[in-house]
């Protein structure tokens, strides 16, 4: 686009790149849609190792490329005229060295790698984000200094911990305060998208307006609030939420690259073969060796170990963006002489590692045999499964006297139940609840499967009255059921079971006006509701929990009526029928929120 626009003669060159547009405006919306996809037992089983890759990574790559090219400048590489001085390389090591999440999401999502790589890479590239702007900051301040003291090295060195954890503290305690919010917004259904990106954003304001990090904030703000205010929305709330920060983020990441081809024509370049060649092969190689020499470290206590061909594509996925182009940026011409070499050079790294390594790295993921990951569908046994063997295995690790972070997972689940889910929830959710999602998530499939594809149904056929003596079997138009379409029932060959009346019982068109009435889809279109305070019984799956109940409570009325054989003539079958619907109307419709008193009856069953 910004080719286009300079060959045409309307450069846009007026809209310049303004670094505080970019941190306040257009990197929050990525980072907080990519916080809520940390929210992952892989991410939190690898927190581990990534942060090594986050802190330890980072740390060296700068003290490595800086001390590098500084020493590269009194051979003449970078020309004779070309000088700069330590403080100056280590500001462009700290920054060139941001993995930036924008590109690394858009390429291994691609990619589909496993999980663990996945995660290894992109929550590095997050948290390395943060690092590079606190090691950035720090860098810059002594460039503007004669000569640094040693007092002010270990003063920064404190800084960088405090402005962390300050950033940490921030983001939990909105997060926190957001899950108590939310608690209580059942009556303003509303305004619950609103509360959570609005309190999102507010903990990146705060630790910018403090001076901490605003993006290890919203990150921490993130993860707490997926876990805790995301249970108390409802779900169109939640789905509001989701696809609302993915559109957003995808428009800041498209109006971040359209400014970086903007600038890349109409920005006055001066460019340094030497310096951007060196740079770039100093970075790759730099990059790679701390890769491999941090795996090799972490292979010896971690229990999925990392193969050299991961390690690979780990230090080849290390693709710079918007973030390292956003802080050459802001750098001062009168502090940083080179400031215009080193935005021609970052420019240059930018689009190297975006197109040239972006772009392979699928082929070699292909071409090295890396395990791809495996869209499976969610299954109740899987849920069981996993939680037994976490408590087998804590119980292993209690029995052999070494507590592992099996056992600190299971006494960190036992405290959330018990004090924090109470606090912080409306319906505080515990294993039970998961088994009951992961079984509702089975039913609403097989629902669906069965009511919008009913023709296909196990064990119905569908049959046109014309073609009932030719024997054909035809597949109708569901609203066409009523008049021209009677309902079979299969035989029974069991002789343990009850067995059904023989004959074709034809629904009235009455009747399939009221089925039609109760379908989901009418009842998001009825009378506008301003607050959404009824919007978890406009919801298919608390339908279907409370038919649920409904058809418990009748269950237990048929029985306790002592009828001990089923009806099978039409007589008695009609007089059943009659008598189970006067008995459903008399089922009360459970209120938005509190247990009817058919959830008795159910247990009693």
């Amino acid at each position: 686009m910004g080719g286009i626009s300079y060959a045409l003669g309307h450069p846009l060159g007026q809209y310049s790149f303004e670094s505080k547009t970019f941190f306040l405006f257009l990197l929050p919306p990525i980072i907080l849609e990519s916080a809520f996809s940390l929210h992952d037992r892989t991410f939190t089983s690898n927190i581990g190792s990534i942060l090594v890759y986050a802190v330890a990574g980072t740390l060296l790559n700068t003290f490595i490329v800086g001390p590098l090219l500084y020493g590269l400048s009194f051979t003449g590489a970078f020309g004779m005229d070309f000088t700069i001085t330590i403080t100056q390389c280590l500001v462009f090591s700290a920054l060139i060295s941001a993995v930036d999440p924008v590109a690394v999401l858009a390429i291994f999502e691609e990619v589909h790698v496993n999980n663990v790589l996945y995660f290894l890479v992109f929550g590095e590239s997050l948290l390395n984000d943060a690092i590079t702007v606190v090691l950035y900051n720090m860098m810059n301040s002594f460039a503007t200094m004669s000569t640094v003291p040693v007092s002010q090295i270990f003063l920064g060195l404190a800084s960088f911990f405090t402005i962390s954890v300050g950033a940490i503290m921030i983001g939990t305690i909105v997060g926190v305060l957001t899950a108590i919010f939310t608690k209580y917004t059942d009556k303003v259904r509303v305004v619950e998208p609103l509360a959570l990106l609005g309190m999102a954003y507010l903990s990146y304001m705060l630790a910018e307006l403090f001076h901490f990090s605003g993006i290890i904030s919203i990150i921490c703000c993130g993860l707490v609030q997926k876990e805790y205010a995301f249970d108390n929305v409802s779900r169109k709330s939640h789905t509001t939420i989701k696809y609302f920060t993915k559109m957003l983020s995808t428009t800041t990441e498209a109006i971040i690259f359209l400014q970086l081809g903007d600038i890349l024509w109409n920005v006055d370049h001066n460019f340094n073969p030497g310096f951007v060649f060196l740079t770039l092969i100093i970075i790759l190689l730099s990059r790679g060796l701390i890769t491999l020499s941090l795996s090799f470290i972490l292979n010896k206590v971690r229990t999925v170990k990392l193969n050299l061909q991961e390690q690979f594509i780990m230090s080849y996925g290390g693709l710079r963006g918007a973030v390292a182009f956003a802080l050459v940026v802001l750098l001062e011409e009168k502090y940083i002489p080179m400031r215009s070499t080193m935005i021609t050079t970052t420019l240059i790294v930018v689009f190297f590692t975006v197109f040239i390594q972006g772009g392979t790295i699928k082929p070699l993921v292909k071409w090295m045999h890396i395990r791809r990951s495996e869209e499976k569908e969610e299954s109740l046994s899987d849920t069981i499964h996993t939680n037994v063997l976490d408590f087998m295995m804590a119980g292993i690790e209690e029995i052999a006297g070494h507590r592992g972070h099996n056992y600190f997972r299971v006494l960190t689940d036992y405290y959330d139940a018990k004090y924090l889910r109470p606090w912080l929830q409306r319906k505080p959710t515990n294993f039970e609840t998961e088994v009951m999602n992961t079984f509702e998530n089975i039913t609403l499939r097989d629902h669906h499967e069965h009511v919008y594809n009913i023709s296909n149904a196990p064990g119905v056929r569908l049959r046109n009255k014309a073609s009932l003596e030719m024997g054909d079997e035809t597949t109708p138009a569901l609203s066409q059921i009523g008049n021209q379409y009677s309902l079979e029932m299969p035989p029974d060959d069991t002789a343990n079971t009850l067995s059904l009346p023989k004959e074709k019982i034809r629904p009235t068109s009455q009747e399939f006006n009221k089925i039609v009435k109760k379908n989901p889809g009418i009842l998001i279109h009825r009378t506008h509701d301003k607050n959404l305070l009824q919007d978890d019984h406009q919801d298919l799956a608390e339908q279907m929990h409370h038919h649920h109940r409904r058809h418990m409570l009748l269950r237990q009325r048929v029985l306790s009526r002592g009828s001990s054989v089923y009806p099978t003539t039409p007589t008695t079958l009609r007089s059943h029928h009659r008598l189970v619907h006067q008995d459903a109307r008399e089922v009360p419709e459970a209120d938005d929120g509190k247990r009817s008193s058919t959830e008795d009856v159910d247990t009693q069953v």
